[in-house]
């Protein structure tokens, strides 16, 4: 969805794949914003935001944004206290999508569970985690 925006889109298949991510591309050409799904193989998505915030030491940390199927308000009021940014529900519009990558400002990181690898060529740099199987985020 975000590739269709221009935004370079980095898809990773765990929390931990996406964490590897942030810190490799932080002295370079470092993400701006995680779109970081609530239910993922081996972390949950509020604790790897916690991990990004707490224990990486990167000079430029990222933007999180929750993705969720759990349009409530229970998420809002856990992403809250997280100190992430704010919550996408699913079904998610293209709409809705630009505009919280909008308000982030910039380039997204996709956590999302295992997948079909990204095409080769990459535009504005963003990336996102989640667990689902479907796209959310862009690089």
């Amino acid at each position: 969805m975000l590739e269709t925006m221009s935004f370079e889109v980095t898809l990773a298949g765990s929390a931990r794949e996406g964490l590897a991510e942030l810190t490799q591309a932080d002295s370079g050409d470092p993400f701006h914003v995680v779109l970081m799904h609530w239910v993922m193989p081996e972390m949950e998505g509020l604790k790897a935001a916690q991990v990004i915030r707490e224990s990486i030491p990167l000079q430029q940390p990222p933007k999180v944004i929750l993705v969720t199927a759990y349009g409530n308000e229970l998420a809002s009021d856990q992403a809250e206290r997280a100190g992430l940014l704010g919550v996408l529900a699913k079904p998610i519009s293209n709409s809705s999508l630009f505009d919280g990558i909008e308000i982030a400002g910039g380039a997204v990181l996709e956590l999302d569970g295992p997948r079909a690898p990204a095409p080769p060529t990459r535009p504005p740099r963003s990336a996102a985690p989640c667990a689902d199987g479907r796209r959310s985020g862009g690089r």
